[in-house]
């Protein structure tokens, strides 16, 4: 079984995905990945991948990003472009 904890599940606590990645980047020998979690298209957009986050996400076996749920309707539209677009690029 894999463990993948979710940057949602700590949003409390850590409401930007960076300051959730810093808190997680302890726990790398005790789960298997993280889901990035954004509930925004602003906190999509706004997401920077920056030498930290990569490092960080590294240091995990499984990655994933979950799209933003809010500010957004998917439809053939330029901001479902944008945001695919962007979660293409990120994955790489």
């Amino acid at each position: 079984m894999i463990l993948r904890v979710s940057t949602a599940a700590l949003y409390r606590a850590f409401p930007t995905v960076p300051d959730a990645l810093n808190y997680l980047k302890r726990f790398q020998d005790k789960i298997d990945g993280i889901e990035l979690a954004f509930f925004t298209k602003k906190s999509f957009q706004d997401f920077e991948l920056t030498a930290d986050i990569k490092e960080i996400l590294a240091g995990f076996k499984y990655n994933s990003i979950h799209l933003p749920i809010k500010e957004i309707v998917y439809a053939d539209n330029s901001d479902t472009d944008a945001v695919l677009g962007k979660a293409s690029w990120l994955s790489r």
